[in-house]
């Protein structure tokens, strides 16, 4: 009896009659680190060597010049130079000079400026570091959406690398004016990280994202597809409020535009011809002109009308 005991325990199938079955391996999972790095704390874990990493890969950028968008937004805006409250109010008016001068209404980025040429003046390494520091705070965010959509830890920490150093990303980054972008990325995943337990502060998150920069409305479907996929229904409630921010910012950037539109003033042209880009070109008597918005476009000889300098002024009666 006892024999048969010990055989039965050995072999459990040989005394049921039955065949020896082989158990499926399990999973091999991820080692413990990287388990914490795409886990609820992993921003803070990835935050410092993604910003090591970043600072190492953009050095040839971090002395680079204003260029381009960075002359009318930075370096030659005066509403950025002094933040008086009269500044700063028609910085977040939509319909102000100083939206109509960017062509653009983006208040987060310009009181981002703003507070940066505080700082560094017309020194552009510190601008280019802020960028790449939060160009950095992104990809480790980005890392917990992908672990909160249900990718493997270490899947979610490979995505977040690559976007980090992804070349595609180089002009976002490099260009003082584009703080915009990695500020507006930044706020719109932590919108979607804040969605599912704190939606208010998800929703203002977007808001700031949007008024950063308006491609942060890929975070609307985005959470919509996380809530179906985590709950299998969608807070619509909280979502239509996000899709209410978009179509405000929407309409008053659309108006923005089509003032700045630059384009066709109030009064009546002299000697100048719209073209079909919106800017007016040749040369004309200023004595001739008549009472109007206008904007004069800078544009060096051989250079691209991508690269040209606007500048919206308004004339008027004596």
């Amino acid at each position: 009896m006892r024999a048969g005991a010990r055989v039965a325990k050995r072999h459990p199938e040989r005394a049921r009659g039955g065949s020896a079955r082989r158990a499926h391996p399990e999973p091999q999972a991820a080692p413990a680190w990287i388990e914490r790095l795409a886990g609820a704390r992993g921003v803070a874990w990835l935050a410092l060597p993604f910003a090591l990493i970043a600072l190492a890969l953009y050095a040839p950028a971090l002395r680079g010049p204003f260029v381009s968008d960075d002359l009318h937004y930075v370096a030659t805006n005066p509403y950025v130079h002094d933040p008086s409250p009269a500044n700063v109010a028609a910085i977040v008016e939509p319909w102000s000079a100083a939206t109509v001068m960017v062509v653009n209404y983006a208040p987060v980025q310009m009181l981002g400026h703003a507070l940066e040429w505080q700082i560094f003046g017309p020194r552009t390494p510190g601008y280019h570091v802020v960028n790449v520091l939060l160009h950095a705070l992104g990809a480790a965010l980005l890392v917990r959406v992908f672990a909160r959509a249900g990718l493997a830890p270490a899947a979610s920490v490979l995505g977040g690398l690559l976007f980090l150093v992804h070349p595609a990303n180089v002009e976002a980054v490099a260009w003082v004016s584009q703080l915009k972008s990695p500020a507006s990325l930044a706020l719109s995943l932590a919108a979607l990280l804040a969605h599912p337990r704190r939606p208010a502060l998800a929703a203002t998150c977007f808001g700031l994202a949007l008024l950063a920069k308006p491609t942060a409305v890929f975070a609307l479907p985005v959470a919509a597809l996380l809530d179906w996929s985590r709950d299998g229904r969608v807070r619509v409630g909280w979502l239509a409020l996000w899709a209410a921010l978009f179509a405000l910012y929407a309409s008053v950037e659309l108006w923005t535009h089509q003032r700045s539109g630059a384009a066709e003033p109030i009064g009546a042209l002299t000697g100048l011809a719209p073209g079909a880009d919106g800017y007016l070109h040749g040369y004309a008597d200023a004595s001739r002109l008549t009472a109007g918005r206008y904007l004069l476009r800078v544009e060096a000889a051989g250079q691209t009308a991508e690269d040209a300098l606007a500048f919206p002024f308004e004339l008027h009666d004596r």
